[in-house]
């Protein structure tokens, strides 16, 4: 009779295949597992998952290198300076011959720190048009500001002019929101808010004397107006220059040299065009008010935008705000022993304001873009599938 057809037989030989099978397919799992992450890895995958969006939440917020610190302190200093310098020994030019002069004496420092960090392989690549493109338009929005700052300077004092320039920070932050689409948080849109009605009640106080000492007129349509108008500027101009500095990975150095030069450029076709200046230098010349003593506060601003293109390449635009803020607590204080100026009470509460609202701003973070979101999505995804499989 034949074997394989009793049933003890026909069981064993059942048996055998069976577990024939499982041992194949516990073979190919073993297999798969090796080769691609399977349910034992599912835990540990949503833990790096995590870790990474943990990361990105970090990184939106900005933590600040050493050098990144150090750069902002110098901000910080030569914002609460440059008024009472200009004060001092700055003479009756026209705007325009003080920002070319700025501009110049600028990329001359700006030359000779790109000379000194140069990367041989992006000098050689470099092209007229590639800085025309990368730097041409933030030039001629830093050209305009220029000149709205030298026309509010004159008719308002240096707190109040550095305390209405900080809506600059409400500008940086729209601006980096629509252009490098960073998200700020509710709580930063209310410290922003609150930064800038610190600075309003500060320079709207009606007792003051700010208003009164050059003409409300004057207060209001040549210094409070331009000035506006400049920090308006900086946000457009100091978000472009951030977003071609890191999609360029371009020398700080080399883009400060290069905006310098299209802003002196700029300056000369308005001059030319539609600047009223001109006419004054016509009639007295170039430069004719100018002395030795011009320099310094020359040099100083010059300086100052060689600090803010560092700035700008350690921090972030919103955080150079926070520099320049704390300039403001120099100003007011320097303004107290140099000038002799008090503060009203109303005055002295909005300082806190502007204080807490840095505070806050700093304390909360900002979210991550939307590229960040998509990318710990696709990730998480990615988990799920590996799951499934």
């Amino acid at each position: 009779t034949n074997p394989t057809h009793s049933t003890p037989a026909r069981t064993f030989l059942r048996l055998a295949s069976d577990c024939s099978a499982m041992a194949e397919r516990r073979r190919r799992a073993d297999a798969t597992a090796q080769q691609s992450p399977g349910l034992d890895n599912a835990p540990q995958q949503k833990s790096i998952v995590k870790q990474k969006a943990h990361k990105v939440v970090v990184d939106s917020t900005g933590s600040l290198p050493v050098a990144g610190i150090v750069v902002l302190i110098l901000l910080a200093v030569q914002y609460a300076l440059q008024p009472f310098v200009n004060i001092a020994f700055l003479p009756a030019a026209t705007k325009t011959e003080t920002a070319l002069i700025t501009e110049t004496v600028k990329a001359a420092f700006s030359l000779v720190g790109y000379l000194i960090t140069r990367d041989q392989k992006q000098s050689q690549n470099w092209t007229l048009g590639g800085c025309a493109r990368v730097a041409g338009l933030p030039a001629i929005v830093f050209a305009v500001q220029n000149l709205l700052m030298l026309m509010g300077r004159k008719n308002l004092d240096p707190l109040t002019l550095n305390l209405i320039n900080q809506s600059k920070a409400a500008f940086s932050a729209v601006f980096a929101y629509l252009l490098l689409g960073r998200v700020q948080t509710s709580k930063q849109i209310a410290a922003l808010g609150l930064m800038l009605f610190g600075a309003v009640l500060f320079t709207t106080d009606p007792t003051s004397t700010s208003t009164t000492s050059t003409g409300f007129d004057n207060w209001l349509w040549y210094g409070v107006t331009p000035v506006a108008a400049a920090s308006l500027c900086s946000g457009i101009a100091g978000t472009l220059t951030q977003k071609a500095m890191k999609k360029n990975h371009r020398n700080p150095f080399l883009l400060s040299t290069e905006l310098a030069v299209l802003s002196s450029i700029a300056l000369l076709v308005m001059l030319f065009t539609v600047s009223p200046d001109y006419a004054r230098i016509q009639r007295h010349g170039w430069y004719a008010h100018w002395d030795a003593k011009g320099l310094i506060p020359v040099v100083l601003q010059a300086l100052g935008g060689i600090v803010v293109g560092l700035v700008v390449k350690y921090t972030s635009n919103v955080q150079k705000s926070y520099g320049v803020i704390v300039g403001i607590i120099l100003t007011a204080l320097i303004e107290v022993v140099w000038l002799g100026s008090s503060f009203t009470w109303l005055q002295l509460l909005s300082l806190p304001l502007v204080a807490g609202g840095i505070w806050l701003h700093i304390v909360s973070g900002a979210q991550p873009s939307a590229t960040a979101k998509a990318s710990s999505s696709a990730e998480t995804s990615s988990t799920q599938k590996s799951k499934t499989s």
